[in-house]
């Protein structure tokens, strides 16, 4: 990161990297600053080849505005799934070992042309903000691949300030929402679903902090519907179940959409 009071052009310059040992980032335990050292963007997984045998489970690589979850099965797991030129990035490394990783160089590195690069699907971004904080979190009774194709997410504000967003994506064959909340300040978090008031399901408090994270993919952070939803929302009971009524949309009492319900007919 750099920081300027007065703006500026900043002209960096270099030569490429001609040895192993150049293109070598040593790599302790905790957030470690990670460089991307090659011309050409790659997706994560051949990025970090190698190192892939030094990965343990809840390893974390972050960028900017998105992120990825080393999981059981040995797969980076997340939103973020490729690595670009002139992008910064975070690594953790949860084990206690050093550990180390190098760039391989491929023939199209010098080739690389700075208009090519392929589309993460960043689900929100906040260029102003200098740092980041990451969750793997859950919505109780989600069911796998719901809400996955009509933009629905898990939203984090603090006060009136959208700071992250999140769609759902089957992890390992459960629906998690990986989201990377991005600010400044710290503050108290809020959560919304779908525009619902969301809480955490043991009703812990959250609130910003930078590089901070919370939940891991076999225990993610769980929110379920708020009981202190705003008059906005109508809950109505329909045979002997309690439906959410926001706007167009219908949920659970856990806070997963559903169907509209539709009476049982009495007569036979």
């Amino acid at each position: 990161m750099f920081h300027t009071a007065n703006e500026h052009t900043l002209y960096v310059y270099g030569k490429a990297f001609a040895t192993e040992e150049d293109r070598t980032v040593s790599l302790k335990h905790g957030w470690n600053v990670l460089p991307y050292l090659r011309t050409e963007s790659q997706n994560l997984r051949d990025a970090l080849a190698s190192y892939y045998s030094y990965a343990t489970e809840g390893d974390i690589v972050k960028s900017h505005d998105e992120f990825a979850v080393f999981s059981a099965a040995g797969k980076w797991e997340g939103n973020l799934t490729f690595m670009q030129p002139g992008s910064g990035y975070m690594l953790y490394r949860g084990a206690d070992t050093n550990a180390s990783l190098t760039y391989t160089p491929s023939p199209g590195d010098a080739l690389y042309n700075a208009n090519h690069k392929p589309a993460n699907k960043t689900s929100f971004n906040n260029p102003e903000a200098a740092s980041n904080m990451t969750m793997i979190a859950k919505i109780a009774s989600l069911w796998q691949n719901e809400d996955m194709e009509d933009g629905a997410g898990l939203s984090a504000y603090i006060g009136d300030e959208l700071v992250g967003f999140a769609r759902p994506q089957v992890v390992n064959g459960d629906t998690l929402l990986l989201l990377n909340i991005q600010n400044d300040k710290p503050g108290k978090l809020r959560f919304e679903y779908e525009g619902l008031p969301t809480e955490t399901e043991d009703g812990t408090e959250l609130t910003y902090q930078a590089d901070s994270h919370h939940g891991t993919i076999a225990n993610p952070v769980v929110f379920i519907l708020s009981q202190n939803a705003d008059g906005k929302v109508k809950k109505r009971l329909i045979d002997g179940r309690i439906y959410i009524f926001h706007g167009e949309h219908i949920y659970n009492v856990q806070g997963a959409a559903v169907a509209e319900p539709k009476k049982r007919n009495s007569h036979k």
